[in-house]
């Protein structure tokens, strides 16, 4: 038994410390989208909650008495409710990333919130019951005779996740194909096991996995889409400067101020002045990344109607 105690507080503790590095990381990530950010904080904020009641369980296991009976009803409700939820919010997310005009009307999303509300409603019946699981006043845990609603209803949900990833396939990228897939086979594994093996918290550990899997693939397509914006803001900056200078103005140009040479020669210093500031606004415009103030841009136009 200790050996499966000691599994678990490793898996816990690797999930808790896993989670805070890539919360650390996902401050240092510029590039990722502003609701990729706000989903990543509020998931890895639901792993360390679920993996921290883990370790509290395994922490309190041995102890016995009213009190640690208390926290580890709280702990196994706590588990149970923050697991099923990350499903549903991924299957948001999933919604959000294949761009769904609005993700909360889909019927599917509607068929797995109720699902999850009828399942947060078992666990809350079953303090009271025990007919999922007990924790008797000894602290020691048993599975009731309905514990096959606590697999079967998440089972459920992600069945339901899995047909709006069918449905959905060609709106995503082939990473977020992958990574959304990932998400949905490690848990579900885990789920059918944990369902007839008593012991270590395979559930808890294919959280983790999915999760990060999750993340990693979704960092990487964020990032190549950031460095292809990039690339085409380089090219398209190319392409307004080519259009702005426009060759034949350039000739034309230079060939009045070559007769205004002859002709007024205090005119052409001017010309020439202002030709020299219309070309440097010109390539000036290729190393901006912000807008260019108006007044700027308002005497880039006088020195192109004074040519």
């Amino acid at each position: 038994m200790s050996v499966v105690r000691d599994a678990d507080i490793i898996i816990a503790v690797s999930g808790m410390t896993l989670s805070l590095i890539s919360l650390i990381r996902l401050f240092n990530l510029s590039y990722l989208e502003k609701e990729v950010r706000r989903f990543f904080l509020m998931v890895f904020g639901i792993v360390n909650g679920y993996c921290f009641c883990i370790l509290l369980r395994e922490l309190i296991r041995d102890r016995t008495g009213y009190v640690y009976a208390m926290v580890s009803r709280v702990v196994f409700f706590s588990q149970a409710f923050l697991s099923s939820f990350l499903t549903v919010l991924i299957i948001v997310f999933l919604l959000y990333q294949s761009r769904e005009a609005v993700p909360y009307r889909s019927p599917l999303l509607r068929a797995a919130f109720l699902l999850w509300m009828v399942y947060v409603c078992l666990l809350i019946g079953n303090q009271f019951t025990g007919f999922i699981f007990r924790v008797d006043d000894q602290n020691r845990y048993t599975r009731g005779p309905w514990f096959w609603a606590q697999m079967t209803l998440p089972l459920l949900i992600m069945l339901i996740y899995i047909v709006i990833l069918w449905q959905r396939r060609k709106r995503l990228s082939w990473k977020l194909q992958i990574a959304f897939t990932c998400y949905a086979v490690i848990p579900i594994l885990g789920m059918l096991i944990q369902s007839v093996l008593f012991g270590v918290h395979l559930i808890a550990l294919t959280i983790v996995v999915g999760t990060l899997v999750l993340y990693n693939q979704i960092v990487s397509d964020q990032m190549e889409r950031y460095i292809r914006s990039v690339e085409e803001n380089a090219q398209l900056k190319v392409d307004i400067l080519l259009a702005q200078i426009q060759p034949h103005f350039m000739f034309n140009s230079l060939t009045t101020i070559q007769h205004l040479c002859r002709k007024n020669p205090e005119m052409a210093g001017k010309a020439v002045g202002d030709f020299a500031a219309f070309l440097r606004h010109n390539m000036d415009s290729l190393t901006v990344d912000k807008p260019i103030p108006f007044q700027k841009e308002l005497k880039h136009v006088q020195n192109y109607l004074a040519l």
